[in-house]
């Protein structure tokens, strides 16, 4: 089965209807403390936030993910492009 994890949260998300949910960074307001953020977002097609929460460590992240969107969400991996059919699937490309 396929989910979210350390290795390949920033290529990977889940899919439902019109929205995405992700797994992205960020760093800390503090211009003192030297801190990543880990965010579990959900976007609309027009990449409007829907619902986004924060997370210290990418495996909290990842796992909350999971936990709330991989049994009913299409899980899609960017790194491999999905055929589509038309002129460059064709075996002369």
């Amino acid at each position: 089965m396929n989910h979210i994890n350390r290795d390949n949260w920033n290529f990977c998300h889940y899919k439902n209807s019109n929205l995405t949910a992700l797994v992205s960074f960020g760093a800390s307001p503090e211009i003192l403390e030297d801190k990543f953020i880990y965010y579990v977002s959900v976007i609309d097609e027009e990449n409007n936030e829907q619902f986004q929460q924060e997370f210290d460590n990418v495996d909290t992240a990842c796992s909350f993910i999971n936990d709330k969107y991989s049994e009913f969400w299409d899980f899609k991996d960017l790194s491999f492009k999905e055929d589509t059919g038309g002129c460059g699937s064709c075996t002369a490309h």
